[in-house]
């Protein structure tokens, strides 16, 4: 069964978070993120915007894990222009938080003030909230904040959510980077092998028995948000408040501090 014309590849999914929300926005204001492309979410371009100027004002916000080349190509007889998203480190960059660098990228380069337009042309923005999960990121917006101010607004609730989470996590944060998807989608070239000599086959030797404990993964580092003490941590996590101690040796844990970096110890399910 063919996939959605807008989802072709497996990582679709990650252009469609960095670039979706302002799709949402910009819709009515000639600019295309790639949906009517062979492209889609992964570039931003428009008529009136010009390629290099877009592509160094979105390089200039060093957004991590993610470049933004320039990028133009001819559509329905229209030459469009503008940059186009190459995403490198998917598990660390802020996907999401590039819709808003999107924005201001826009209006360094050309002038344009997006949101202010679609406010003028009296969008309804029911379906941005609901994306975003509140009103809040839009009234962020119309008060004229930063893509930067409006991203540290979430970042509290975005680490309480992080931290929630771990203890649910099927793998590492290790294993995720080496299974992330890469940019060449081409298939690697099938290599001819010679069949090898047969070989005697031998019966495994059976597993010795072991009463040893599983092994122990990294600690994950959080940091402590307001409100939090050691037996609140220790219940988001499922671990005691002596194992947090024991892995912080020096903390004390009844003087914790907003911003305070602890280690949280876990172990392999066996």
């Amino acid at each position: 069964m063919p996939t959605s014309p807008n989802v072709p590849r497996g990582d679709s999914p990650l252009y469609y978070a960095a670039t979706g929300l302002f799709g949402e926005l910009a819709g009515g204001s000639g600019a295309n993120i790639g949906t009517r492309l062979k492209r889609p979410f992964e570039c931003v371009i428009a008529p009136w915007l010009d390629a290099n100027r877009m592509s160094a004002a979105m390089s200039s916000f060093g957004l991590r894990g993610i470049s933004f080349p320039t990028f133009s190509v001819t559509h329905e007889g229209q030459r469009l222009h503008g940059a186009l998203l190459k995403i490198g480190d998917p598990v660390h960059a802020s996907l999401v938080a590039v819709n808003f660098y999107l924005l201001d990228g826009i209006e360094k380069a050309s002038g344009r003030d997006l949101f202010a337009e679609a406010m003028k042309r009296k969008k309804d923005f029911r379906m941005f909230d609901k994306v975003c999960g509140t009103d809040e990121i839009r009234r962020q917006l119309k008060a004229g904040k930063s893509a930067a101010e409006v991203v540290e607004s979430w970042k509290a609730g975005e680490e309480a959510f992080r931290r929630l989470r771990q203890k649910y996590l099927l793998y590492t944060d290790a294993a995720v980077t080496r299974s992330a998807p890469v940019e060449d989608h081409k298939s690697p070239p099938v290599m001819e092998t010679k069949p090898e000599a047969a070989v005697e086959s031998r019966p495994a030797p059976p597993p010795i028995a072991t009463n040893s404990a599983p092994p122990s993964l990294p600690p994950v580092i959080i940091l402590v948000s307001k409100g939090d003490s050691a037996a609140k941590i220790a219940r988001d996590f499922g671990i005691s408040a002596s194992d947090i101690a024991e892995a912080n040796p020096g903390v004390n844990l009844n003087r914790l501090k907003v911003g305070q970096k602890l280690k949280i110890p876990r172990t392999q399910a066996k």
